[in-house]
């Protein structure tokens, strides 16, 4: 009885160490994700996507894709009014663009060209964020009139800056719901 006390107490005085002082730096805290990434690989191999998600298409433009375009950002609204178009011609269910358009652009005709591409679709849905300061931040009006709907593209990023997580509606400071964020409205349409 004496040893399992010992054994207790050396296990919970291991198990307070690394909670308190070992977990919290930095490469245990990567280790802990890399594990995590690791279960979720595992699960995509065991658990194939069913046939809708084998259906959408994802396009990313990330800074290797920037580069090899020769681009720099932010790229121009009228740029994004022609993806929309060239993608509108694949008679897409619903265009997601995990972007704010918040504030006009120097140039009226960007927006103006943006505003008709997103009208003419008719199935486009655009990002809103949320502030560090609480405020909610939408796109500017004339593309907000246009867009199916639009949500928050909020997502908190982990010490490694990946997105893991995300949250399915954001909340006020007084606990009421802002609004939900931009994939679980894509996820509803």
């Amino acid at each position: 009885k004496r040893n399992i006390t010992k054994a207790f107490i050396i296990a919970a005085a291991v198990c307070l160490t690394y909670v308190l002082w070992v977990s919290p730096l930095r490469p245990f805290k990567l280790f802990s994700l890399k594990i995590i990434d690791g279960f979720y690989l595992v699960n995509d191999i065991l658990r194939p996507l069913g046939k809708i998600a084998k259906d959408a298409v994802i396009i990313s433009i990330d800074d290797e894709s920037m580069k090899k375009m020769n681009m720099r950002w932010p790229w121009p609204r009228s740029t994004m009014a022609q993806m929309i178009e060239k993608m509108r011609a694949g008679d897409p269910a619903l265009i997601c663009l995990d972007l704010v358009f918040f504030g006009e652009s120097v140039n009226a005709e960007e927006d103006l060209r943006l505003a008709k591409a997103v009208k003419d679709s008719g199935n486009v849905f655009a990002g809103t964020y949320v502030g560090t300061d609480g405020r909610y931040i939408l796109p500017d009006k004339m593309i907000a009139e246009n867009v199916k709907d639009a949500g928050s593209v909020n997502k908190p990023r982990d010490i490694d800056n990946t997105i893991r997580r995300m949250e399915p509606f954001f909340r006020s400071t007084s606990g009421n719901i802002i609004d939900y964020s931009l994939p679980a409205k894509v996820a509803a349409y």
